[in-house]
């Protein structure tokens, strides 16, 4: 595909099918783009915007082309349906205005902004191949890993606190999980493939995550092998062998566990660089929950006093007082304030249930492959982030939708 891609590009000729895939890999580079923009033309407000719209460009292009095959109606609906939702909120709720308006994390910054998770949904369907999907994002995957590097060497972060004051951090968590997708996307390539390339990159990857990150993306980076194990080991005596080898490779990092974290600082201190991960786990507060329990204590009692629901983002005037993000840490808590229990409960078990059928399914095994990594990188979901916002949760919802067609489109064939 890189072929094709340079050789459209310098003849100034792009199929259609070329300039879908080059909309999708300045979407999921878009964190790059804006970088680099901003970098040529300052810190303007343009220059955020040229960044922002950079993959739409190629997305127009193809739906001047073939409007019929790549404007999507599901999208469509589904934005159509996402704004009602808001809407409708509004106008029961117009106390949440505030919570809407602001600056970070409300409507227009947390789930319309062109960069958004939603509009993974749109560059996924636009593809619809998994083979595809997942040669783009490895693609993408290789253009961030420049931009991570640069994260990491810079050392800081500019972040909201709890409190909603800004600071600067030595570490952030949305990195990690911006990290997570494309390091679990390499992983699979190294497992499936077994390229030297694939193993470096994903290792690279890793590494960026815990200097640069939270502790959490390393449980999904577990979850990830676990479930490919489960998926892709047939043979019983070697699944045995594997949860063998982990175990004995865990008993050996605990055995020098000290020793081990020692080092790794040292080194990364050789290099004035940082890790929160590894000083936690050597001061022993890697446990810490940062607030988080005291968060989900209030999703519950909120749950508990209105079980039909408080609409679109329902949770933020209350969970703000815990946190400034005001969002419940758990898609699971989320969902029951948002839709309420029935139709939250009723959801969560549609869409975990189908995500379960693609990754234990034989029929369908090639969509497995590109959905395993961006299903465990939104399991992060369950302890942190919110779906608002998050492209792997929408990633995961058209690979559902493009999986369903295509089983659809096999059974009338």
């Amino acid at each position: 595909m890189k072929l094709r891609l340079r050789t459209g590009i310098f003849r100034g000729k792009m199929k259609t099918e070329q300039l879908a895939e080059l909309s999708f890999i300045l979407f999921f580079s878009e964190a790059l783009l804006r970088t680099l923009v901003t970098g040529v033309l300052g810190q303007r407000h343009i220059s955020s915007w040229i960044g922002m719209l950079l993959p739409y460009v190629p997305l127009f292009l193809i739906c001047v082309r073939n409007p019929r095959r790549y404007i999507k109606v599901d999208f469509i609906v589904i934005f159509i349906l996402v704004l009602v939702f808001f809407a409708t909120t509004l106008l029961l709720h117009p106390e949440y205005e505030p919570y809407y308006r602001r600056s970070n994390y409300g409507v227009w910054d947390h789930v319309l902004k062109p960069y958004r998770g939603i509009y993974a949904y749109l560059f996924i369907r636009l593809i619809d191949d998994p083979k595809r999907i997942l040669n783009c994002m490895k693609i993408s995957g290789w253009v961030m890993l420049p931009y991570f590097f640069y994260r990491v060497y810079r050392g800081s972060w500019s972040t909201v606190t709890a409190t909603g004051a800004n600071m600067e951090a030595t570490y952030s968590v949305t990195f990690g999980y911006e990290v997570l997708i494309f390091a679990l996307i390499f992983l699979y390539l190294s497992l499936t493939e077994k390229k030297s390339i694939y193993i470096i990159t994903a290792v690279i990857d890793i590494i960026l995550m815990l200097v640069g990150g939270s502790r959490g993306p390393i449980l999904f980076v577990g979850l990830f092998f676990v479930l490919y194990i489960l998926i892709y080991t047939q043979n019983i005596r070697r699944k045995g062998l594997v949860v063998f080898l982990i175990i004995a490779g865990s008993l050996l990092v605990y055995i020098f566990y000290n020793p081990i974290l020692v080092l790794l600082i040292n080194i990364l201190d050789y290099f004035h660089l940082s890790s929160r991960f590894l000083r936690m786990l050597l001061a022993g507060t890697i446990s810490d929950d940062s607030n988080r329990f005291n968060i989900w204590n209030a999703s519950i009692q909120m749950i508990k006093n209105n079980p039909f629901g408080y609409g679109a983002m329902g949770s933020r005037h209350e969970i703000i007082n815990y946190i400034f993000a005001g969002y419940p840490h758990s898609i699971i808590l989320e969902f029951l304030i948002d839709y309420g229990v029935i139709l939250g409960s009723f959801l969560l078990i549609v869409i975990f249930g189908y995500a379960f059928s693609i990754l234990f399914s034989r029929k369908k095994r090639d969509w497995c492959d590109v959905f395993l990594p961006f299903f465990c990188a939104a399991c992060s979901m369950f302890i942190s982030l919110t779906y608002w916002s998050r492209a792997e949760y929408w990633s995961c919802l058209a690979l559902g939708v493009c999986c369903f067609h295509d089983m659809r489109r096999r059974r009338t064939t």
